[in-house]
């Protein structure tokens, strides 16, 4: 069967000019529409309960978008899992860095987004917007339920793209490298969660996948490697969690999470390296006009050895560097925290409110 949010949600029309049409359709009835100066209620945690207050949602337009494009934007990151119950959290906000998770939720209102920022979740959302269509056609599929586990006082919410036939498959639009990696650890228990509340709800699962959409596939790069994806599409079969796995993991992250609900910004968890997009230093071997360096290593007699082994393809008759290239060795920095290349912004939302982005980043880059 099919979700009967997702026939809401998703318009009947699957040509790109129907997909249009509904996101205007939705902008001009006002559907998140504050950051053209609508109100918002806000509900938020204070040391005395809950409040709830009208504010704008504070948007800026450093790249003069056109209007239509901030609209269609509104609309999608309106769509986007926020909960204004307190202890109702969505399994993006379970698995991520409890520290975002918290600073985001004490510091929305005074979040300032630009539009600019959120271009990639028009892609994201098409790809979404695909995957329910697709499952509405498969006749007894569920797409874009959203479902509830409790847990204590605290209560799990999510919504999977697609569960059928006793399978729960999560879409993701990614680059091809972040794809390959096995090492995406929100790729493992976002689907899992999702698993989770299909049982809670009285579905079986027996499978849980990763569809990938890869937007930055190079066709020259499978001749290349022999395991870059042959076509701009990738499937990665997810390990099952066993349900008393799923419930200490998610009962630990609650534990975790009411635990710093009213400790300070400053007290709260610091992000992990992977959670900061850490890179380690390294040495580099950089070819003089080039973004990317033509080698690089963990330490500088590695890469020594590296040029010395291509001979003259690096090096002059004499052993010297030739002109052009240079050897650098590169500091760690953490991705996440530091700004964007050009702009003064960061890929972490919340990094003003984070004493470890002021102490440890901020006057450093």
């Amino acid at each position: 069967m099919g979700s009967a949010q997702g026939a809401l949600l998703f318009p009947l029309d699957t040509t790109f000019e129907g997909f249009y049409n509904w996101v205007s359709a939705w902008g001009v009835a006002g559907h998140r529409y504050e950051g053209m100066g609508g109100p918002e209620a806000t509900t938020y945690r204070t040391p005395g309960g809950t409040k709830t207050k009208e504010t704008p949602m504070p948007w800026t337009n450093e790249f003069n978008l056109p209007l239509a494009l901030c609209r269609a934007i509104e609309v999608i990151t309106g769509d986007y899992d926020r909960s204004s119950d307190k202890m109702t959290f969505s399994v993006t906000e379970v698995i991520r860095s409890p520290r975002i998770t918290l600073l985001t939720r004490r510091h929305r209102e005074e979040m300032i987004e630009d539009y600019a920022d959120y271009l990639f979740l028009i892609r994201g959302s098409a790809v979404h917007w695909v995957a329910t269509r697709g499952g509405e056609g498969l006749g007894d599929a569920i797409t874009e339920e959203r479902l509830y586990k409790d847990y204590g006082d605290f209560r799990l919410s999510g919504k999977s793209d697609l569960y059928h036939e006793k399978k729960i498959t999560d879409w993701k639009d990614t680059s091809a490298k972040a794809a390959m990696r096995q090492d995406k650890d929100e790729w493992i228990a976002q689907p899992n969660l999702y698993a989770e509340l299909y049982r809670e709800a009285g579905f079986e699962v027996d499978e849980v996948e990763i569809y990938a959409i890869l937007h930055t596939w190079n066709q020259y790069e499978v001749l290349k490697d022999p395991n870059y994806p042959k076509v701009p599409f990738l499937k990665r079969k997810v390990e099952l969690w066993d349900p008393e796995f799923v419930d200490a993991y998610v009962r630990g992250r609650f534990a975790m999470i009411a635990e710093f609900m009213y400790k300070h910004d400053w007290q709260l968890p610091q992000c992990t390296s992977q959670d900061r997009w850490a890179r380690k230093s390294d040495w580099a071997l950089i070819k003089e006009g080039k973004q990317n360096a033509q080698k690089k290593e963990d330490t500088e007699l590695e890469l020594e050895e590296y040029i010395k082994g291509k001979g003259t393809r690096f090096l002059n008759k004499d052993g010297t560097l030739k002109a052009g290239f240079t050897v650098v060795k590169r500091p760690g920095r953490d991705v996440r925290c530091a700004d964007k290349p050009g702009r003064n912004v960061g890929y972490c939302p919340v990094r003003e409110w984070c004493n470890y982005y002021h102490n440890e980043v901020k006057d450093k880059q």
